[in-house]
């Protein structure tokens, strides 16, 4: 009966640190990704650009950028140049290509990147930059993609299975625990919610990655290592009543 208990506690620990570790590399490498992209090139515009590119490809796989450069001065028309950087090996090629754009007018851009464009292993960056036109100032946006295939699998499908893994593995195994362990006793209702706020940092840090708000995906990393680092002492180093 003790083997079967001490099995299944061993199963539940590997399930929740697996899994909340999964969820931490993934949306730590997306992070680590952005910040390469932005130190990339020097960062000269004004303004924010949106540029729309996936967050993970396969090796064979192709990649779309797009990007929309819009004229928002409302009586002039402008003829803005939008240079595309892209990574390759030590340099970056460049593709330049300067639009003619009514007032309110907008234009729809795309470049293709693939696995001749990586750097770093696993990284691909992008940085396209509008220059600025008479009045109409200049804006700029990053983005990266990780380059990795699961067991053959194209990048979403990828992307897909590691995040339900890593959701499916914490959940289970922090509901294993709460299962050995009831009735709880009070040190284990510490360690429990303790656990519970560092897997749910760590979600969070996970799905406001997708979105690349990476502002909040720094937080919330920050804050589950924070959390179960100051909980790990307290509980193994703090002196014993």
């Amino acid at each position: 009966m003790n083997l079967k208990r001490n099995l299944l506690i061993a199963l539940a620990i590997l399930l929740f640190a697996g899994g909340n570790i999964l969820n931490l590399f993934v949306s730590s490498n997306f992070l680590w990704g952005e910040v390469e992209a932005s130190l990339f090139t020097q960062q000269t515009g004004a303004k924010k650009l949106y540029i729309e590119c996936p967050l993970v490809i396969a090796p064979w796989e192709t990649a779309t950028i797009r990007a929309v450069v819009t004229n928002n001065l409302p009586d002039q028309a402008t003829k803005p140049q939008v240079n595309a950087f892209i990574s390759l090996g030590n340099d970056a090629r460049v593709e330049s290509q300067t639009l003619e754009l009514d007032a309110h007018e907008s234009r729809s851009l795309q470049w293709t990147v693939d696995a001749s464009d990586i750097v770093f292993e696993r990284l691909i960056l992008v940085s396209v930059l509008q220059r600025p036109y008479r009045d109409l100032e200049s804006r700029q946006g990053t983005c990266s993609i990780y380059v990795f295939s699961l067991f053959g699998m194209d990048g979403h499908n990828t992307l897909t299975s590691l995040i339900i893994a890593g959701v499916l593995a914490c959940l289970f195994g922090i509901g294993l625990l709460y299962y050995i362990f009831r009735p709880l006793s009070e040190l284990m209702v510490k360690v429990i919610q303790v656990n519970l706020l560092f897997m749910l940092l760590a979600l969070a840090g996970l799905f406001s990655a997708l979105p690349r708000y990476w502002g909040l995906t720094l937080i919330f990393n920050a804050g589950a290592l924070l959390v179960i680092t100051v909980a790990s002492v307290e509980i193994f180093f703090s002196p014993k009543k």
